[in-house]
């Protein structure tokens, strides 16, 4: 697998789109006709750069709820994964899933490919820290976004969280597994009890006295699903205000 494997391909007059289909390479016209491709559980196209020094970090993340081992290129790309998986809408998803080609020597291989559970509808999804946003890249992801809608998906640009923001979602994943997941009846007590605002810590003290400690971990499962949230901005902490999602909205 190399890091630009349809380099060879080109197109003139048409916009294509190439993706990995039983380790064979298929290709399309853009248009509505591609929109029903699975591409959210297809082979990914390529690998990335390999040199020496290289600053990024690649890897496997495994998304939960889709049940699905999705690589990732840097650690901005695992942030990104831990965003879409964390917003709960998640059918499928796949990394590095198909590549546009069309005039002028446009190429281009947007980074994920996942397909919403609430209504169905292909994104495809490109990751960029913002610094690094110059006219080349934004005119490419411009044309890639105009592809998309001709085709009936949506597309958007992630460009990662703020310190806080990413060490929290973080701390949340780690505890994403449904071993964490509180017994029914302690869940019932909890959520009646969080109508309203209460210190983490209290809320802990409630689903147990004894172990308020391993009570956490299922307060973070809540969270991480988002049935229950923080009402402040900033780093975690045992005071921080945590209120049903519900009651917040």
């Amino acid at each position: 697998m190399h890091h630009d494997p349809y380099r060879h391909v080109q197109s003139q007059d048409r916009y294509l789109l190439l993706w990995q289909e039983k380790g064979r390479t298929r290709q399309k016209d853009v248009g509505p006709d591609v929109a029903s491709i699975g591409l959210e559980d297809t082979e990914r196209v390529r690998v990335g750069r390999s040199y020496p020094h290289r600053r990024h970090y690649e890897g496997i993340y495994p998304v939960i709820h889709t049940r699905q081992a999705v690589w990732y290129e840097s650690m901005l790309e695992l942030q990104c994964l831990m965003q879409l998986e964390h917003d709960g809408d998640l059918a499928g998803i796949s990394t590095q899933p198909m590549c546009f080609v069309g005039p002028n020597r446009f190429r281009h291989y947007p980074d994920f490919f996942y397909r919403r559970e609430s209504d169905h509808v292909g994104v495809i999804v490109d990751v960029r820290a913002r610094e690094r946003m110059d006219e080349p890249t934004r005119a490419r992801y411009g044309l890639t976004e105009a592809l998309c809608r001709s085709i009936g998906w949506e597309y958007e640009v992630m460009h990662g969280l703020t310190d806080w923001a990413a060490l929290n979602l973080e701390w949340l994943s780690a505890f994403r597994h449904p071993r964490f997941a509180l017994p029914a009846p302690a869940m019932e007590l909890l959520m009646s009890q969080l109508a309203h605002p209460i210190p983490f810590v209290e809320a802990a003290k409630l689903i147990d006295s004894l172990t308020p400690e391993i009570c956490k971990a299922g307060l973070y499962n809540l969270m991480w699903r988002r049935e229950v949230v923080t009402i402040s901005d900033g780093p975690f902490s045992e005071d921080m205000l945590i209120t049903t999602a519900r009651a917040a909205s």
